[in-house]
C-alpha cells in the first residue's frame, strides 16, 4: 500500500511541475502563408498557469499533493485516499478540458472580445481582411501532465480499494451486544 501512496504523491508533485511547463504553442513555421513582413507566425508558448484556468487547476493540484501526503503517513487513510482520487480525477478532468479548448482557454481567446466596428446603428462585429490565426497545438506540458494525472488516478482507485478491503466500513459490534442481551438462540 505504501508504494501506492509514494507514487500519488509523486504524481501531484509532477502535474504541480507540468503546470509550469509550456501546454500550448500557437504558430506555423511551415504551413502557414507568410506573414505580410515575410515572417512565419510563431508565439511564446503559453503554460496551464498562464492559462484562464491556471489558479483553478493549481489549486486542485496543491490541495492533491497535500492529500497524498497526509495519506502517505497514514492520517485517516479511508478520507485521504478518496480525496486523493477526486483530486486526481479533477486535474485530470481540468487539463483534458484545456487539451480541448487550448486556444480559448490556454491561449485566452475565449477572453477577448471580437473586433467591432461603429454604424450609424451601433457596434457590429467584423472580421479583418488581413488577419490570420495560425493553429493551436499542445505541448510537452499537456502530455506531462496528462500522464500523471492518469497515473495518480489508478493509484488512488487502487489505494481506495485496498483501504476499503483492509478498514470495512462498520466497525460497532450488534446491536444486542451493545444493550447488554444475549442473542437469541439458534433455532433446531
Amino acid at each position: 500500500m505504501r508504494p501506492l501512496r509514494v507514487a500519488v504523491v509523486i504524481s501531484f508533485v509532477v502535474m504541480i511541475a507540468a503546470t509550469f511547463a509550456p501546454f500550448a504553442t500557437q504558430g506555423c513555421a511551415f504551413s502557414c502563408p507568410a506573414s505580410l513582413d515575410g515572417a512565419p507566425f510563431i508565439f511564446p508558448s503559453v503554460s496551464l498557469f498562464q492559462s484562464l484556468d491556471g489558479w483553478i487547476v493549481l489549486c486542485v493540484v496543491v490541495t492533491g499533493a497535500l492529500v497524498a501526503t497526509a495519506s502517505l503517513v497514514e492520517f485517516r487513510p479511508r478520507l485521504t485516499a478518496c480525496a486523493s482520487l477526486v483530486a486526481a480525477v479533477g486535474a485530470l478532468a481540468l487539463c483534458i478540458f484545456d487539451g480541448i479548448d487550448a486556444w480559448g482557454r490556454v491561449m485566452g481567446g475565449d477572453a477577448q472580445s471580437p473586433p467591432m466596428e461603429m454604424t450609424p446603428h451601433g457596434p457590429v462585429p467584423y472580421v479583418p481582411a488581413l488577419v490570420l490565426n495560425p493553429p493551436v497545438h499542445v505541448d510537452v506540458g499537456f502530455s506531462v501532465f496528462i500522464a500523471a494525472a492518469v497515473v495518480a488516478a489508478i493509484a488512488a482507485l487502487l489505494l481506495v480499494g485496498i483501504v476499503d478491503r483492509d478498514q470495512p466500513l462498520t466497525r460497532r459490534p450488534a446491536a444486542s451486544a451493545l444493550q447488554g442481551r444475549n442473542p437469541a438462540p439458534a433455532p433446531n
